[in-house]
């Protein structure tokens, strides 16, 4: 299949996810529907991430859903993890996962908005995961990351952070990933560039 057929394809289909998204959680506030990332991608993100990640990092996913970017996170390299999930149900099922881990110790789940004006990430944070639609990415959630220390590492999930140099990009069962890493003062990141 040629590449001009492919990203059609790509746009219809992201295009579909997102009308079938609106259409059921229009006024719920949700910045993406649960969809579990791949195994392959998780497995596949921490062993690149072996060099850099150790027992004193604070991972907090945004929108963490079943808790399995966190729970293999804290289990591979004994850090801290803390999942945000705007949704109850879907947070209910990450806390089962946690509970069933042997991990409770480590990784916390908070019910929380993350778009809310008084979410703030927690100041030892050091790696970001998020999966979200670009709309939201590039507008909430890079304000969102503007609280982050320099060197604060951030994977994006699915899509790719406007006006930012992805450290690297790789593709797992067809779904993109982006690591990032945030510069000192942030606006070579990106940071606060809402419309790049």
């Amino acid at each position: 299949m040629d590449e001009q057929r492919r990203r059609a394809i790509r746009r219809l289909v992201v295009a579909a996810a997102k009308a079938s998204f609106k259409a059921k959680d229009e006024a719920s506030g949700s910045i993406a529907p649960y969809s579990p990332s791949p195994m392959s991608m998780v497995l596949g993100v921490w062993e690149r991430l072996a060099s850099v990640m150790s027992g004193g990092d604070h991972i907090v996913e945004l929108g963490c859903g079943d808790a399995r970017w966190i729970l293999h996170g804290a289990q591979r390299f004994g850090c801290t993890a803390m999942g945000v999930e705007w949704d109850a149900q879907v947070a209910q099922r990450a806390m089962e996962q946690v509970a069933t881990s042997q991990l409770q110790a480590k990784v916390e789940i908070r019910v929380e908005d993350m778009l809310a004006p008084t979410f703030r990430l927690p100041l030892h944070t050091s790696l970001v995961i998020v999966y979200a639609f670009a709309e939201t990415l590039n507008l909430n959630v890079k304000q969102l990351l503007a609280q982050c220390r320099p060197g604060t590492k951030v994977i994006s999930v699915g899509f790719h952070v406007h006006g930012w140099a992805p450290v690297w990009a790789q593709r797992f069962s067809g779904l993109n990933c982006y690591y990032y890493v945030l510069d000192r003062d942030g606006h070579a990141a990106g940071i606060g560039d809402s419309n790049r």
